[in-house]
């Protein structure tokens, strides 16, 4: 699988979406070890993590269009002043 940012200059975010969903639905790569506590093989795994950091840069470059504030720390905490 490529590069995420790579990945995200290339495609749409419709097309990542589906690239997702195509993925997530495949039945080869459903997990089939009993017990296990993942759904998909290691290797799909794998392909979804990096699609889906290709998502966030989309979504990413459009809050940016838009000219909202990004905030790279994540969560920041409540915006309140009480305890």
């Amino acid at each position: 699988m490529p590069d995420p940012v790579k990945l995200a200059q290339k495609h749409t975010l419709e097309e990542l979406v589906a690239m997702e969903a195509k993925v997530s639905n495949d039945p080869a790569n459903r997990n089939q070890v009993p017990g296990s506590i993942y759904l998909h093989t290691a290797k799909a795994r794998k392909q979804l993590e990096v699609i889906r950091w290709a998502i966030t840069y989309k979504l990413q470059e459009r809050r940016e269009a838009r000219g909202e504030t990004i905030n790279e720390a994540g969560y920041t905490g409540p915006k309140r002043k009480r305890r």
